[in-house]
């Protein structure tokens, strides 16, 4: 197989950087000194307490995982343009544990992906020169929708990335990010174990964002994903998306996303394969009620397996349900079709989503899903969310109910 690491982001990375050398930094400076930039940073606390429930078919014993998490950071003010920020996450469990978190052995419970320790969450050096800024460290990549890289902000442990990232905006309206990642911290970290908690990479991300309509933006990407040590996870993936919305009125708001993207294997990936992504979704809102339909298919190959889209550093558990019975794409694919119904009132907000899935090749039928959440919050610092899914299999997995309990409050 032809070596393709490198060589495909070329281009795009030159034309970052040539935007950003043609960039003057800034004149003015946040502090006059480091110990300045110090004492003017700013210190971030915030807690999240969970309690999810799981039951699910094969498991006598139902999942019941009460845990904590702390995250603290520091972030210093600017101070040539250049910036420092380190920050910590600790998860503890409250409590019994049990579930399985992927670390503690408790394999007779379902699997709660929550384990505890203590991780560096985020430490980076970032210069930031006029609409530009360099990014070298431990770092959030948020790319979009997050349906091909993201942190994974529902998991008590986030998933961050040790890289270097290029952001630009030089030409009105559009944005450009390039990012080099050679390791990925998983949700399932610190401790070692099975999933894996961390993915030596040798990655590339190229992402260029166009903002220039009132009523439409557009996104093009390509993401060159090498693991070493887990090659099948290795992919290229080229894409387009074009999302927007329309106001005929005061009251009345018109939304829609489309979305293609084709996908191939990468570095050393043992499988030779094609696949593509597709999405639809349109939505119509009205004063405080929005209502939206959808479907979404990752391709795959009913007749040999290995040869399916995946989306292995996607912020998994928003897509395909709550649940997250889809977390690895089938074989055959899937195909998503889903409903949603989404509520503002008394400062609250409430959703209710349905899910049918099927295999996108062969078109049998996996299962369908019933999501339902609500969320407020209590003055600003507080946030109270309570959040439901029931999975009921038609041919793949296990029937699977899942309920969580979440308070959270930053400082």
């Amino acid at each position: 197989m032809p070596n393709r690491r490198h060589l495909p982001v070329m281009p795009a990375l030159g034309l970052i950087v040539c935007f950003v050398c043609a960039t003057p930094a800034r004149a003015e400076v946040a502090a006059a000194s480091v110990s300045e930039a110090v004492s003017k940073g700013t210190a971030t606390l915030s807690f999240r307490y969970r309690f999810e429930y799981v039951d699910q078919v094969g498991f006598t014993d139902k999942a019941k995982a009460s845990t904590l998490r702390t995250r603290l950071g520091l972030e210093t003010a600017a101070y040539k343009n250049f910036k420092v920020l380190l920050e910590f996450n600790n998860v503890s469990v409250i409590g019994s544990e049990r579930y399985n978190s992927t670390r503690n052995g408790e394999v007779e419970f379902p699997v709660v992906a929550d384990p505890d320790g203590t991780v560096v969450n985020r430490a980076y050096l970032r210069f930031s020169p006029k609409h530009s800024d360099f990014t070298l460290g431990r770092q959030r990549i948020n790319l979009d929708d997050q349906r091909f890289i993201g942190t994974v902000g529902w998991r008590q442990n986030e998933q961050t990335f040790d890289s270097f990232t290029i952001g630009n905006s030089t030409l009105p309206d559009l944005s450009l990010r390039y990012g080099y990642i050679w390791q990925v911290k998983r949700v399932f970290g610190p401790k070692e174990g099975i999933p894996a908690a961390e993915l030596d990479s040798d990655s590339h991300v190229v992402n260029a964002h166009l903002s220039r309509w009132t009523e439409a933006e557009l996104s093009a990407y390509a993401y060159f994903f090498d693991f070493t040590d887990n090659p099948a996870f290795s992919n290229n993936t080229y894409g387009i998306r074009l999302t927007g919305r329309m106001q005929p009125s005061t009251d009345l708001a018109i939304s829609y996303a489309a979305e293609f993207a084709r996908q191939s294997d990468y570095g050393d990936n043992p499988t030779d394969y094609t696949a593509n992504y597709h999405l639809l979704e349109f939505g119509a809102e009205y004063q405080s009620v929005k209502l939206n339909l959808g479907w979404a298919a990752l391709g795959g190959d009913e007749n040999e397996a290995g040869k399916q889209f995946i989306t292995p550093l996607a912020t998994l558990h928003k897509f395909q349900g709550w649940a997250d019975k889809f977390l690895s794409t089938p074989d055959a694919g899937v195909d998503d079709r889903y409903i949603g119904l989404h509520l503002d009132f008394a400062g609250a907000n409430a959703s209710v989503i349905y899910h049918r899935f099927a295999a996108e090749a062969g078109g049998r039928k996996y299962g369908d899903e019933w999501d339902f959440s609500v969320g407020k919050a209590i003055f600003r610092e507080h946030q109270l969310l309570l959040k439901y899914a029931d999975y009921n299999a038609d041919g793949f997995a296990t029937d699977t109910t899942k309920w969580w309990l979440q308070y959270f409050i930053s400082f």
